[in-house]
This record gives C-alpha cells, sequence and structure tokens, in this order.
C-alpha cells in the first residue's frame, strides 16, 4: 500500500478551497496546466489509477482532486474543453472509479462534478460524448437503483442527459435492449423515493421527445404497465402531484397514437383518472389529467368505466363552465371533447347532461367563433348526441339552437366542424320537436346542409 502523508494532499485542497474562486483563477488554472496534474503529478496519477485501494489521505487526495475538477470547470466552458483534452483515458478512469465499490464520499464528489456538466448543453453534450450513451446509463442506472445516498444525485444527471438529443440517438437502434428495462425497473419502485422519483420521471418525458424511442414505449406493455401501477401507488399520497403530473405527460405520449395497447389499457387508465379527477385540487394535475382521458375514453370499455359515476360528467361539465368564467380556457378543449365522447355512449350520459345544463345553454355558447375549432366541434357533437334523446330536443324548440347550428355548417373554416353540425341539425330536424324542422326551413337549412354532404363521412 502507497503511503501518502496528509500535507501531501493540502496542495490540492488549497487550490479548491482558497485559489480558484472566480472566473480570472480558472483561466490562469487552465493556462498553468493545471489539468495535467492528474498525470504530471506521480501521487494524483497512482492514486487515481488504484481504483478504491485507498488508505483514508488517498481517500482525501481523489475526492479532493474531483472536487477540483468541478470548480475548475464551473461555468467554464474552455475549461471544461482543456479538462477532457488535458485527461487521457477519462472514461476508462472515471467510470472505474464510478462503478467500482469505493467510498461513498469520492462517489459523490465524481456524481457532482457529472451533475455540473450536465446541466449545461455544450458540457452535456461533451460529457456524453467523452463516455458513450450506454455506458453512461449504465453506470448511472446501477447508481439509482441501489437506493442509497448517491442515488438522488444519479438520477438529477440521468435526467439531464436524458434531455440531450446526442443521448436520446445513442438509443435509437435498440431501445428496447437496456433502455427501456432499465426505466421500467426504476418506475417499479419510484414510490420510495421523492427527489429520484421527479428526476427519473423528468427524464421518461425527456426521451418522450424521440419518435424512435416513444415509439419503442408504445409498443412495450411493460412500459404502460409501470406506468399505470406507478400512478395507482402515488395517487394516494399527499403532496406527490408533481410526479403524478409527469406520469400523465408520459402516458399521455404514448396516447398520442391510438394503437392497440392504448385501447387495451385504457380501462386501467380511465379508473385511475377518475380518482384523480374527483379528488384533486390542482390545476396543472386536473389538466393533464383531462387532457389524457381525451385521449383515452376511445374505447366502450372504457366509456363505460368514466361514465360508470354521475360525479364524473358533473365534475367535467363544472371544470369547462369554470374555465369560461374565469377567462382561463385552458381546460375547456379536452373537457368538451370528453365530454362529446361520453355523449355518444347508450347510457344516461345525455340525460345527465341535459340536467346539468338547462337547453343546453352552456354547450350552445360555444357555438361561436369565439372558440377553437376543437370546442366548437365537439359542442356540436354533444348537441347531436343530446338531440336523441326526445325530452332535450322537445327543450331546445324554442331557443335559436339550429340558427347557431347552420351559422357554423356554413361559415365555419373547418371542415370537419361544419360535418358536425351539419349531421346535429339533421338530427333535430328529424326529431318528434317540429319547431326544429320548420326553423330548417325558415333559414334555407337545406340548402346548406345540402353544401356540407361533401364533408360527411
Amino acid at each position: 500500500m502507497r503511503k501518502i502523508n496528509t500535507f501531501r494532499t493540502t496542495p490540492v485542497e488549497c487550490l479548491l478551497t482558497r485559489l480558484i474562486v472566480g472566473d480570472t483563477e480558472r483561466v490562469l488554472f487552465r493556462l498553468n496546466n493545471g489539468f495535467s496534474i492528474q498525470e504530471s503529478n506521480s501521487i494524483v496519477a497512482s492514486c487515481l489509477s488504484a481504483r478504491g485501494k485507498w488508505n483514508a489521505d488517498e481517500i482525501n487526495l481523489v475526492r479532493s482532486w474531483y472536487l477540483l475538477l468541478k470548480q475548475a470547470c464551473f461555468n467554464h466552458i474552455d475549461n471544461i474543453k482543456a479538462m477532457f483534452l488535458s485527461i487521457t483515458n477519462f472514461r476508462q478512469i472515471i467510470l472505474g472509479h464510478l462503478c467500482a465499490e469505493i467510498n461513498g464520499d469520492v462517489k459523490l464528489a465524481i456524481l457532482d462534478l457529472f451533475r455540473m456538466l450536465s446541466e449545461f448543453s455544450e458540457s452535456n453534450d461533451l460529457l456524453i460524448y467523452k463516455l458513450s450513451p450506454q455506458l453512461l446509463f449504465n453506470c448511472l442506472f446501477e447508481l439509482i437503483v441501489q437506493g442509497d445516498h448517491v442515488s438522488p444525485v444519479s438520477a438529477s444527471i440521468f435526467s439531464n442527459i436524458c434531455g440531450c438529443k446526442s443521448f436520446r440517438a445513442g438509443f435509437e437502434l435498440e431501445p428496447t435492449a437496456s433502455l427501456l428495462p432499465g426505466f421500467e425497473r426504476i418506475l417499479g419502485s419510484i414510490r420510495n423515493n421523492v427527489e429520484v422519483a421527479l428526476s427519473v420521471l423528468s427524464a421518461a418525458v425527456n426521451l418522450c421527445s424521440n419518435k424512435i424511442i416513444l415509439k419503442s414505449m408504445t409498443s412495450r406493455s411493460q412500459f404502460w404497465d409501470c406506468c399505470i401501477k406507478g400512478l395507482a401507488s402515488l395517487k394516494n399520497i399527499g403532496r406527490r402531484s408533481e410526479e403524478v403530473v409527469l406520469l400523465l405527460i408520459i402516458l399521455s405520449n404514448l396516447s398520442l397514437e391510438k394503437s392497440a395497447l392504448c385501447k387495451e389499457k385504457s380501462t386501467f387508465i380511465v379508473t385511475e383518472l377518475n380518482y384523480l379527477l374527483l379528488n384533486s385540487t390542482d390545476d396543472n394535475l386536473l389538466t393533464r389529467c383531462v387532457t389524457l382521458l381525451s385521449r383515452v375514453v376511445i374505447t366502450d370499455d372504457a366509456i363505460s368505466v368514466a361514465t360508470d359515476k354521475d360525479d364524473v360528467v358533473c365534475k367535467l361539465m363544472s371544470l369547462a363552465k369554470s374555465c369560461c368564467d374565469d377567462s382561463d380556457v385552458t381546460l375547456l378543449p379536452p373537457c368538451i371533447k370528453v365530454l362529446a365522447l361520453l355523449s355518444q355512449s347508450k347510457g344516461n350520459v345525455q340525460l345527465l347532461i341535459g340536467r346539468l345544463d338547462d337547453k343546453l345553454r352552456f354547450i350552445r355558447s360555444l357555438l361561436s367563433t369565439t372558440y377553437n375549432d376543437l370546442v366548437v366541434g365537439n359542442a356540436c357533437l354533444i348537441v347531436g348526441n343530446c338531440a336523441a334523446v326526445s325530452s332535450i330536443a322537445g327543450c331546445l324548440g324554442d331557443t335559436d339552437v339550429i340558427q347557431s347550428l347552420l351559422s357554423v355548417a356554413s361559415n365555419h373554416s373547418s371542415e370537419k366542424v361544419r360535418s358536425n353540425a351539419a349531421i346535429a341539425c339533421g338530427k333535430l330536424a328529424s326529431s318528434k320537436q317540429r319547431k326544429h324542422l320548420e326553423n330548417m326551413r325558415k333559414l334555407d337549412g337545406m340548402g346548406i346542409l345540402h353544401g356540407c354532404v361533401k364533408f360527411i363521412d
């Protein structure tokens, strides 16, 4: 065993704590070959090559060296580049230390250096290039799943590097080989540590921005299951809304395409969303919840689960109305879309909507150019679906619903919206309430509908 006296580590501590305190000192450190100490100083070189077989003084020296690198490179890209150029075998040395059974303080010093590098885009790219995406992932994955004091900082680095395009590109060829199974293993235990959970879920959100990786996620049943189980495990834990929101974002990305797995998992997701919808007061969480609901209510079973309790439809109607009252319409489009989807069911949803919105006053107010295509188009669908209930069609006889729908059918820029308005008109005109047909004739509705026939699928 090498013998290193405490006084020999003092110069490194001195550089760290007293000399490198600003950009000027960082430049001087680089220009005076400070990064070459690792190879030019035999004691430092010997310790770093030992990979963990250190005494107390050597541990202090190695830890101080990594802290010195962080201090010398902090927010200074020229120094970061010089560090990578000056240190031969950077990958072998630093990953060797991280993956070996070494002192925890040394690992934390290395991870602190990594975290600093990963927080700036250019240095993040350099870090990934020097260490390779696969090696970096494997190393960080093992540190995260250990569940000890290095897990939070490892997860934070992981989140940062997943935000880097070059890291995501490194897994495009075979994302299911290690990346996604690794994620699934970590996601399985996110309940245990809030800090780790937030970082890992943020990393997954970042990965969703890569279309190739997202496609692999979407086609992998295990990944869906981990997200759904994560949602179920977190929903009853107070003050964990940030993690729930991230899971909702991930599932929303998985649900962008109505894949076979999306349909298969939809009822399980809707079950969890019903609970969140009825028990949450967090605006961001509710927005994400309703947005996801609008993407997964795509099967008869999912609609049945969503409409099992009247409370869900009541909450959606209440949220939609409050959007207009508060002049914040962020939540309005997904709310109206879900109500339109649910109003297609053969149950009592139409009656419930009619009861909650007398003469469909609120829904009819949405048939306006003030709102976007999604809102107007789905409002037309709701009117058309509710028109199938004779009592609702009857009470609409003395309203301007036909006039509003015909205005949309003749003037709206979207062919799909015009089609929806025309269909709603047709349903009202064929109802037992004869006033709708009379109003159609007075307003040349037949001619307008004839012009919309080509838009109807």
